[in-house]
């Protein structure tokens, strides 16, 4: 790597990788990432150095899902960059200088952000040139955002030659955490930095950071077959030249699915220190291919590329994205579970736990076994790493809990297609109470007053029981936990705190289908589950009686509650199913004239509708008038649709007549010429 053109080539794609789309699946969690990057750009990152980092946030920006969000901490304020238009946040990002910030205080916005409960894949990414220090104020404050927000955080400390990096303050801080990377370069070696950037490839990044390698070539096309199924493919074209002399991606095929090029973004660095020479100066375009109707592209099947001029293979990169998921989750003896926070507990006598995986394609099935001997397994606890071995299609190890405060996490790793990372799991140990028998005591009784079936869907109507030990001592929360073996039919129990706060009162739970609870008498036990060492669990009896006075007693609020929640659940599917223009969608309008050459100037229409018609109206597809003629929402973004009730047989799409105007609906792709001839003008209307 002795190029350094090379070398400014592998640092821009290690940082183009990160958070690509579809590629961090979760266990039962959102697949979306919250990338917040901590931007160094004080006096050292002049020159190359800036242009890079500036251009790889450029192409971040281009990857990234609108589900996504990234946040870039520059200059001590958190700037958030905007998915929905991104060509125009692109061209925000090429724009920007050096603030000259480059010090603690970039950290608190980006912690501030990450600290949010929201339902999101957590990554802190820091880039420094040079040290920070000190460190005074802020070591609880990341103690609680670690805790909390569980991230992965990758650092990059880019020190001189002649700096001691076991003086860097922010380096101290964070070689602490487990699951935090704590890298260093020295700035004068760049082979040292490029090598430390693999590393954050290999470890940060959702992509394999082995990436597939195009078959077969000609002038101005590739092609490739790939071996799982893909949700799409980014086609990635960067070069040291202007961004308007690159070839442009204007064909995919694939055999037996049509495939569509969605979106093009140019991301360019030629703006920036223009006094700069060309070796450090990158321009890239970033196709993003797809099938027409958002289906998987299948596997083993041969897909092309095609460019509109002669190409050189060595400046293309193919990034597929997998239409598979990773599942990861512990099993063992666990006390509590938080599975919104993903923590665990277990007693202090717990010596392991075990690791289980599972990878599956989108809709939830198994992938071969082929596939799945190809993906390694591994998982990260603390500082230790062990390997998960595939059994009948999962995936498991067993790992020791060798502190009170274990964390860990699980990757997957498929060479070329994907390196999934799980969300960040904790365990704790904590001292349990000894697990003996509960005694049975005979005079250990709650009776209920008998009740009818009536009665027992009226919520103001209470029924409680006295609970207390046979010689009148009280049963105190402090030492108990009260827990019910059996319950009446279709009847719970819970139980709360009296009045004076020395023993329990014991409610029935109001049920609305009182109706069909079981009459007659019934009985069951309880234990009072100790607390206390010094204590023994307790185990006693309930009686409980209901009467019936008919066959649909008690069964009025059940049926209006069935009947409200069909209704509402008709409604929600039908918002769910509902077609909607893509935000942003718009037609673009203009008029040819056939007797002199003269065209009017393009007008615009935004086709999304307002927020009653485009989010409280179930099941109606989105509609909206343009320029006269009457467009339909199809649910994609790649095409809509011309009702058959709007079509006429002067219409023309992509050049060729309607066969059976006014017979079917017409799909109107995406940046393509819908025609309207007149007696002396042609009208053309685009969809964007």
């Amino acid at each position: 790597m002795k190029n350094p053109k090379a070398q400014y080539y592998l640092f821009l794609i290690i940082f183009t990788f990160i958070s690509l789309p579809g590629m961090n699946q979760l266990s039962a969690q959102s697949t979306a990432k919250k990338v917040t990057l901590v931007l160094d750009d004080s006096g050292s990152m002049r020159g190359a150095k800036y242009e890079s980092v500036n251009y790889a946030l450029q192409l971040l920006t281009a990857l990234l899902e609108p589900e996504d969000r990234l946040f870039i901490v520059r200059g001590g304020q958190l700037l958030p960059v905007s998915l929905d238009d991104k060509q125009s946040s692109i061209n925000t990002i090429a724009g920007w200088t050096r603030t000259g910030s480059g010090d603690y205080t970039l950290l608190p916005p980006a912690i501030d952000e990450l600290n949010k409960n929201e339902d999101f894949q957590n990554w802190m990414i820091i880039t420094a040139d040079g040290m920070w220090g000190p460190t005074d104020g802020i070591q609880e404050y990341f103690k609680h955002f670690y805790s909390t927000s569980k991230p992965y955080i990758k650092f990059l400390s880019i020190n001189r030659l002649n700096d001691n990096p076991d003086e860097n303050s922010l380096k101290t801080l964070l070689s602490d955490y487990p699951l935090v990377d704590v890298l260093e370069a020295r700035a004068e070696v760049n082979q040292e930095l490029v090598g430390h950037l693999e590393k954050i490839a290999a470890e940060v990044v959702s992509v394999s950071g082995k990436t597939v390698r195009h078959e077969k070539r000609t002038d101005n096309s590739i092609s490739f077959t790939p071996e799982i199924p893909l949700k799409k493919c980014i086609v990635l074209y960067q070069d040291n030249q202007p961004v308007n002399d690159l070839p442009k991606a204007t064909k995919a095929e694939v055999t037996g699915t049509d495939i569509a090029l969605a979106e093009t973004f140019d991301a360019s660095n030629f703006n920036i220190n223009a006094g700069q020479s060309l070796e450090t100066k990158l321009s890239g375009r970033i196709h993003t291919i797809n099938s027409e109707g958002g289906d998987i592209i299948p596997a083993g099947k041969e897909i092309k590329i095609t460019f509109d001029k002669t190409i050189s293979s060595d400046k293309i990169k193919i990034i597929p994205i997998s239409a598979v998921k990773l599942s990861a989750f512990p099993s063992g003896k666990f006390q509590s579970v938080n599975s919104d926070k993903t923590e665990y507990t277990v007693c202090k006598d717990v010596e392991n736990i075990v690791v289980n995986a599972e990878l599956m394609d989108l809709d939830g099935n198994p992938l071969s076994k082929e596939i799945l001997g190809k993906i390694k397994v591994l998982t990260q606890f603390g500082m230790d790493e062990k390997k998960l071995r595939l059994q009948d299609g999962k995936f498991s190890v067993e790992v020791p809990l060798k502190s009170d405060e274990v964390t860990f996490s699980v990757r997957a790793d498929y060479d070329g297609y994907f390196d999934f990372r799980s969300r960040i799991f904790t365990i704790k140990k904590k001292e349990c109470v000894a697990d003996l028998p509960p005694k049975d005591i005979p005079g250990l009784l709650i009776i209920f007053p008998t009740a009818s079936k009536s009665e027992l869907g009226d919520s103001d109507k209470g029924f409680s029981g006295r609970l207390s030990l046979p010689d009148g001592t009280p049963v105190h929360p402090d030492d108990y936990d009260l827990e019910f073996e059996e319950a009446p039919s279709r009847v719970d129990f819970i139980s709360t705190l009296n009045d004076s706060g020395n023993g329990w009162n014991v409610i029935r739970d109001v049920f609305t289908c009182s109706c069909l609870v079981e009459s007659g008498k019934q009985e069951g036990h309880f234990i009072l589950r100790t607390k206390n060492n010094g204590l023994q669990s307790l185990k006693g009896k309930w009686m409980f009686e209901v009467t019936d006075e008919g066959p649909l007693e008690g069964c009025v609020h059940c049926i209006l509650y069935i009947l409200g929640a069909i209704v509402l659940l008709i409604y929600i599917f039908g918002l769910v199913r509902k077609k909607r223009f893509p935000k942003g969608a718009i037609i673009e309008y203009k008029r040819e004239f056939l007797d002199y050459e003269r065209e009017t100037k393009p007008r615009i229409q935004e086709l999304p509708t307002g927020f009653f018609s485009r989010y409280l109206v179930p099941f109606v597809p989105e509609k909206k008038e343009a320029f006269g003629i009457t467009f339909v929402a199809s649910g994609t973004s790649s095409y809509i649709m011309l009702p058959k009730k709007a079509q006429s047989k002067d219409m023309f799409n992509r050049g060729r007549p309607f066969r059976k105007p006014g017979e079917k609906d017409e799909m109107i792709r995406a940046k393509t010429r819908f025609e309207v001839r007149r007696r002396n003008r042609i009208e053309i209307y685009t969809y964007k």
